[in-house]
């Protein structure tokens, strides 16, 4: 099977993802949630945004790449001007419910968030929520893993990995919009 993406024709499987497609192919398409070494594509983080046109619509469609299958004679753009503009308000939605004390953050210069927000030009953050909106939810048990709603992206991995690799189904997404946690 065979689609276009950027206008440069490849070839594909039944049940391929944009997103893998575009891999096996160098070509980058941002992403925050997906992680393909988990088998996790929750679509959450919708920063992998591409562009389809077909030919029976005059409007292209805005879908996510990391959980779209590729289809067979499909148009798929990765970088339209439109695209890096939903990507970057996408950015700073993410970037404004996180705690951003990036200088002091014990991933710094090892962020895969901010290595993301400049792979798409993200210059400025113009949201912010007022301080102290975030509350961590009191631990539950004794474990390693620490969950910090300040440092959260809503990926749901931690959940994936919790369910999946851990075989302890203890986690998972709850909620809608800024609402949302695990």
């Amino acid at each position: 099977m065979k689609a276009l993406i950027d206008n440069r024709a490849y070839s594909f499987v039944q049940n391929e993802t944009i997103l893998d497609v575009a891999r096996r192919n160098e070509i980058f398409i941002p992403t925050l949630c997906e992680m393909r070494d988990i088998s996790h594509t929750a679509g959450t983080c919708r920063i992998c945004l591409v562009e389809i046109q077909r030919p029976e619509q005059t409007e292209p469609t805005y879908v996510t790449a990391c959980d779209t299958p590729m289809v067979e004679g499909g148009h798929v753009l990765t970088h339209t001007a439109k695209l890096l503009e939903m990507r970057q308000l996408q950015m700073e939605m993410v970037m404004a419910d996180h705690h951003q004390d990036c200088a002091t953050c014990p991933r710094d210069g090892n962020c895969e968030l901010l290595a993301t927000a400049r792979a798409i030009g993200l210059q400025k953050i113009r949201f912010r929520y007022p301080e102290g909106w975030i509350q961590n939810p009191p631990a539950l048990c004794d474990s390693p893993i620490v969950y910090d709603r300040s440092r959260c992206i809503r990926c749901a991995r931690c959940v994936t990995m919790c369910r999946d690799k851990q075989d302890v189904d203890a986690l998972e997404l709850n909620g809608w919009g800024n609402k949302a946690g695990i």
